[in-house]
């Protein structure tokens, strides 16, 4: 859901065609270790995490903490890569 949220806001696509825009950026090791000190991911298991935990408001919250701007390619990188994580 943040994947295509992220690209539809700054590219007006609704999905990101084969991972091309993700693949364009780069991975923001700061904004991932933000991204995963989320409590949510610090609960036992079983967990079914959504809407209500990572949602657009979210990430724009943990992109105004971080000490720079990050480039929407980054962060789509940088989002493809917590949700590989996290789903592990």
């Amino acid at each position: 859901m943040l994947l295509d949220a992220w690209i539809k806001r700054h590219n007006g696509s609704h999905y990101d065609r084969d991972g091309d825009w993700a693949a364009s950026g780069n991975l923001h090791p700061g904004l991932l270790a933000a991204m995963l000190n989320h409590a949510y991911l610090q609960l036992p298991p079983p967990k079914s995490a959504g809407r209500e935990q990572f949602n657009p408001e979210w990430l724009e919250t943990t992109l105004a903490n971080l000490d720079h701007a990050v480039a929407p390619a980054d962060v789509q990188a940088t989002l493809l890569e917590f949700t590989a994580i996290s789903l592990c």
